[in-house]
């Protein structure tokens, strides 16, 4: 499955579930485990979801998802930088 561009194996994305319901953002886990339900092969993520998934993988990354924390930072910088994000992060 695809998220922010970066493949991301099935079973990494159901770890990052696993760690979106851990820190109660819901919704951002519903949604993606929807989409390993459908086997979407693609995933449109929110500002939301990304600022959820940067906070989770903040403290527990799971190997495998250094990429695709490194392209949400990247885009959060790029939006904080371009006047776009007014806070950081959710933490």
């Amino acid at each position: 499955m695809r998220l922010a561009g970066i493949e991301v194996a099935d079973e990494l994305v159901a770890d990052l579930v696993s760690l979106l319901r851990f820190h109660v953002y819901v919704a951002p886990a519903l949604k993606l485990e929807r989409a390993l339900a459908k086997a979407e092969p693609e995933v449109a993520l929110t500002i939301n979801d990304r600022n959820a998934i940067l906070d989770v993988l903040e403290d527990d990354r799971p190997a495998g998802l250094e990429t695709l924390c490194a392209v949400l930072l990247s885009e959060y910088a790029w939006r904080a930088q371009n006047g776009l994000e007014s806070r950081p992060p959710v933490s």
